[in-house]
């Protein structure tokens, strides 16, 4: 089944954006109730300004609560999930994002017989991006977790003479090029060299782990490309307004090698998809790379026999031949075993040894909280890490090493602290910091 669904919500937090000023409420959801109200407002201000979490989250399940109509409940249980990202609670949003089954995928492949043979993702797609001209990956938005991947293959790719990063994340503006960087509205995000927590950078890089996606790929050199368009009616307007503005970059640049991130089924190579639009356009064929659909399927599902991984994301080869789900939509199928959400369990969340396991005593004054742990010198930023606490305990962070202001809010109003995280080194017990 295709994940239109999802494709939906990704159309539906930027979709008012050019039709309503950045002051007012955009009507994510319809109707004039209180709670209905109540839930634009701060989900608005969530999204556009940052603030205002913590009351999305709550509006949206009271709102939820309430409702009975189907449709509705759908829509409201995608963008909570899509908070719970921004908020670090990945287990929440796990919960509330839609399922999508793929033991029958994995069962289908399997039934076909021979042995299955399985590398390394990062390794294997750069491997095959050698001699391409771009690589279409995508995401789940519900599951953070997909974006480690782009992640690991940006310092191989980069080797590999990639030069663009293509965000749908990234809000585009008509203008000239700023600091090496395309039609970003956030004109100053490669010269600062960190997301901010606005909409002038984006709407999924409220998310910590996506904010750390762009710091490293800015640090790397890659200029950062804003394709995305929302003003357009359908998603088949929509995917091919992108597939043109992904053409431009080679119309500017003949010699462009670039990694596009997107959603779902954007990335696809057949009828109206992003994909196919842009291969018809250019001529180019991009390596499209899928992480959803074998999104933590259960390892015994491919049989037995073979070193099935455990924990590391793969890409599947049967023979000398790459596994897909989807032949001629997507080259590269990527299977990630069934992994954690909890962040007492994610190891991912180290992100490859960016990061490491910071704990934070007596973290909040009162709960609910929202602790947010930002690089000091950097006001306004995405954070490193930041994670909503529903009852008191330890918190648990994940932060590069360095100095950090951390701010505490909650019903209190915000206090801030700072702390210093000191090591980088792989270990199985958190680092305890002290907080000033």
């Amino acid at each position: 089944m295709k994940p239109k669904i999802a494709r939906w919500l990704c159309f539906l937090p930027g979709m008012f954006l050019s039709l309503v000023a950045v002051s007012g409420d955009i009507a994510y959801i319809s109707g004039n109730d209180a709670d209905t109200v109540r839930f634009n407002h701060v989900a608005t201000n969530a999204f556009l300004k940052g603030t205002d979490l913590v009351e999305a989250i709550s509006a949206g399940n009271e709102a939820l609560a309430h409702t009975q109509d189907k449709q509705r409940a759908s829509a409201l249980r995608q963008l909570i999930a899509t908070f719970y990202t921004f908020a670090g609670r990945y287990d929440l949003a796990a919960q509330m994002y839609p399922v999508m089954s793929q033991s029958g995928k994995i069962a289908t492949v399997a039934k076909k017989g021979g042995v299955f043979r399985f590398e390394d993702a990062a390794s294997a797609i750069a491997a095959m991006a050698k001699d391409r001209r771009a690589v279409f990956i995508n995401e789940n938005h519900g599951a953070p977790i997909t974006r480690l991947l782009p992640i690991e293959l940006l310092p191989m790719l980069r080797a590999e003479g990639y030069q663009y990063l293509a965000l749908e994340t990234l809000n585009r503006a008509e203008a000239s090029d700023a600091h090496g960087c395309l039609h970003l509205m956030d004109k100053q995000l490669c010269q600062r060299g960190y997301a901010r927590d606005t909409v002038d950078t984006g709407i999924y890089s409220h998310d910590p782990v996506y904010g750390v996606l762009i710091r490293q790929a800015i640090a790397l050199g890659f200029h950062l490309v804003a394709y995305d368009e929302f003003d357009v009616g359908s998603d088949q307007a929509r995917d091919a307004a992108e597939a043109r503005n992904l053409a431009d970059v080679y119309k500017k640049d003949p010699r462009a090698k670039m990694l596009v991130v997107a959603g779902f089924d954007h990335v696809a190579k057949e009828d109206t998809d992003m994909g196919a639009v842009f291969k018809r356009v250019t001529q180019i064929d991009p390596l499209s790379v899928d992480q959803t659909e074998l999104l933590g399927g259960d390892p015994s599902l491919w049989g037995v026999g073979g070193d099935i991984p455990k924990s590391r994301a793969s890409v599947v080869f049967k023979g000398r031949d790459v596994v897909s789900t989807r032949p001629g939509a997507m080259d590269v199928s990527v299977y990630r075993p069934p992994y954690a959400s909890e962040r007492s369990r994610a190891d991912w969340l180290t992100l490859d040894g960016l990061r490491t396991a910071v704990i934070v005593p007596n973290a909040c004054p009162s709960y609910p909280c929202l602790l947010e742990a930002r690089r000091s010198g950097e006001p306004g930023s995405v954070p490193e890490d930041r994670i909503y606490l529903d009852r008191e305990g330890e918190a648990l962070l994940y932060l590069s090493p360095g100095n950090y202001v951390l701010a505490r809010q909650t019903t209190g109003g915000t206090s801030t602290r700072t702390i210093f995280v000191r090591r980088r080194v792989p270990t199985t017990r958190p680092e305890r910091v002290v907080v000033r």
